[in-house]
């Protein structure tokens, strides 16, 4: 990229606990090594921890400001760079570049066709109603004369059956991961170490059997899927067979969910508190059965840790997935037996599941962030080349 056209980020919240905001961020380290780079967002969590950033503060987080932006196009004006303006979501109007890693109009559709009610239809909390919000920004700013960033194909797809974007405006860019953090425990001492003290602070002993479910939302993770399978597991004799389900806040519904199902001795609640490589490295097995993942986070990282992973197709990087050869994949439909013999299998064929996770590693590596910059430089090295508006700027 010609670094006379700096790239502005426009991102509506950083929070590095969340997936998006963890991609954004180690994204923006690797770019900002070839580009002058600037981000800008109305929430920034411990800004000072990324001081090699250069960011500019917007005062719009809030629901009522989400809803004044709607109302008027004023939020547009305040942003303008003589390069590119890549925004997250749907944001602003003055775009050149959308970056998509979720819609919720496609959300709200694929929970209507697998027969649940969306969130705010049964709970009409705040979140819920930005969900509902989100989706009448995404009408309003996605535009055929735009061009997309999307983080899988699936998205890709829905991004032209919804909002009509020709193919060719779409560049299909997944997530990365950065292999020197996920690793296999054994590569370092201090990893196996680790794994041994977080495996005993949840009570697990070396004979149990560790899968490990990472939230994103509770109406769309599958996380009642894992439980009902684990329980049909237990009932069929597998005893040192376990859960660990990392969630961030409210777990009420969880938790009675849990004793509901009498599977309090098997699944281990616990809020995201750790690094987040520390909880692959304590795992034996990734069980990720969400209804609708665009690209899902955990999941590379777990590969590039060479954890096992076992997920459903309704998860965007289900793409880097080879069944049986670099990982495991089922249809979000399937019935809890079909999804039980997967882990059946890793179970009885420990050499099989080890191989398993060493060709996940291998994958991982070729989708290092490093690689991912690459990738965009390319992108936005073709989108200037082909825009003179850019110049005028």
């Amino acid at each position: 990229m010609n670094p006379t056209f700096p790239l502005t980020i426009i991102s509506d919240n950083i929070d590095p606990r969340s997936d998006d905001s963890r991609a954004l961020l180690a994204l923006s380290k690797q770019l900002n090594q070839h580009v002058p780079l600037t981000l800008q967002s109305p929430s920034v969590d411990e800004p000072t921890r990324w001081q090699d950033l250069t960011w500019m503060n917007r005062d719009a987080g809030s629901l009522g400001s989400l809803f004044l932006r709607a109302l008027t196009d004023f939020f547009d004006s305040d942003t303008t760079s003589p390069g590119p303006i890549q925004v997250h979501g749907p944001l602003q109007k003055r775009a050149d570049v959308f970056f998509v890693s979720f819609l919720h109009r496609a959300w709200q559709k694929v929970a209507t066709e697998l027969g649940k009610s969306h969130p705010f239809k049964r709970k009409k909390n705040l979140e819920s109603l930005r969900s509902q919000f989100m989706s009448l920004l995404e009408m309003r700013y996605y535009r055929a004369d735009t061009h997309y960033i999307a983080v899988s194909h699936v998205l890709k797809k829905q991004l032209m059956e919804q909002f009509s974007i020709p193919s060719d405006r779409i560049r299909l860019i997944h997530h990365g991961v950065d292999p020197e953090v996920f690793h296999h425990y054994s590569q370092k001492e201090t990893s196996t170490e680790t794994r041994a003290l977080c495996r005993e602070r949840f009570g697990c002993s070396d004979a149990d059997h560790l899968l490990l479910h990472i939230e994103t939302t509770t109406s769309r993770s599958g996380i009642l899927k894992s439980l009902e399978t684990l329980q049909q597991m237990i009932l069929l004799g597998s005893e040192h067979l376990k859960l660990l389900v990392v969630h961030r806040g409210e777990a009420k519904g969880l938790e009675k969910k849990i004793t509901a199902l009498d599977l309090k001795n098997q699944v281990i609640l616990t809020e995201d508190l750790l690094e987040r490589s520390h909880y692959y490295w304590m795992a034996d097995q990734l069980f990720f059965a969400s209804d609708y993942e665009p690209f899902g986070l955990c999941v590379l990282e777990a590969m590039a840790s060479a954890l096992p992973v076992l997920v459903s197709d309704s998860v965007g990087a289900a793409e880097l997935i080879r069944p049986g050869v670099n990982g495991e994949t089922f249809k979000s439909e399937h019935l809890h037996d079909e999804i039980s013999d997967l882990i059946f299998e890793n179970l009885k064929n420990p050499e099989r599941t080890k191989q398993l996770g060493l060709a996940a590693r291998e994958t991982a590596l070729q989708n290092s962030w490093t690689t991912v910059a690459e990738e965009y430089k390319a992108f936005y090295d073709e989108l200037i080349a082909n825009n003179s508006d850019f110049a005028t700027r």
